[in-house]
């Protein structure tokens, strides 16, 4: 699946509302794209009456909210009422159900941390980072610890890092990269683990040796790629003020940037 799609269908004036990761849907492509991509996450949240009134009255497509209404009085299964949305929708042809269907049932084998991390990174990639770090911490809080690897956990400490980190809780962040450090041994989640300390985060005393790790080159490398973005660029352009000496200008445009990045915050920390 790839490429762009024309939108056939109507775009709602109100949006369908998936509860467990916090998104808003407002076409048919949308929605069709999500079941596809997430076919682990299709339940009773997604597949409701709720998502049958809104096809009918903000898509106007009744003929397919009764579709799936009848389907649903006859007791049929997620899996054949996703099926059949994107079926109707001509979403995708019959190769790629069929290997949807067997997807679909790796769906009722795959363990719960494994699916609690799905809805976990989707929530982190809606900028969702109370909700995500939720998650991740109920996968940590399993009993069936014997069926996590690291390298899966490695990722949940990772992603939690960088969620406290988007909230600017560093001490929390510092603690969830070196965890990920120890658990997968990877270099970005070292990377990370230091950027959050110079960020004002607490080092975790004799985690890091100095004389082994390049330090100082990383710290370059972190620089080099924040400065590639907005944030970065206006940060370079603060300090520049501040080395000039033009230290009104520099307060000035500093708590303009501590405010939109206030405003952003609170937006995405909203529950």
């Amino acid at each position: 699946m790839g490429g762009l799609r024309i939108c056939k269908y109507k775009t709602a004036n109100a949006p369908f509302f998936i509860k467990r990761i916090s998104v808003n849907i407002y076409t048919m492509e949308e929605l069709c794209y999500y079941i596809y991509h997430n076919f682990a996450l299709v339940d009773d949240s997604v597949m409701n009456e709720d998502l049958f009134s809104w096809l009918e009255n903000e898509l106007e497509l009744p003929r397919f909210a009764g579709i799936l209404r009848q389907n649903v009085s006859g007791g049929a299964s997620y899996r054949k009422l996703a099926s059949l949305l994107l079926d109707m929708a001509g979403y995708c042809g019959k190769d790629e159900l069929r290997s949807l269907f067997s997807s679909m049932d790796v769906k009722n084998t795959k363990p719960g941390s494994q699916m609690l991390k799905t809805v976990a990174d989707r929530m982190l990639e809606n900028h969702k980072y109370v909700k995500a770090i939720r998650e991740y911490a109920s996968i940590l809080h399993l009993r069936n610890r014997d069926t996590q690897t690291d390298e899966f956990l490695g990722g949940v400490y990772h992603n939690m890092g960088v969620a406290f980190a988007r909230l600017f809780l560093y001490d929390q962040a510092v603690k969830c990269f070196a965890a990920a450090y120890e658990k997968n041994g990877e270099q970005k989640s070292m990377e990370q683990y230091i950027a959050a300390v110079k960020m004002g985060g607490t080092p975790i005393e004799n985690f890091v040796d100095e004389g082994e790790e390049d330090i100082g080159a990383k710290l370059e490398a972190l620089v080099l790629e924040a400065s590639r973005d907005e944030t970065g660029k206006r940060l370079q352009q603060l300090r520049q003020l501040k080395e000039e000496g033009r230290s009104e200008e520099y307060k000035q445009a500093l708590q303009e940037l501590l405010h939109e990045q206030k405003k952003e915050c609170v937006k995405n920390i909203s529950v």
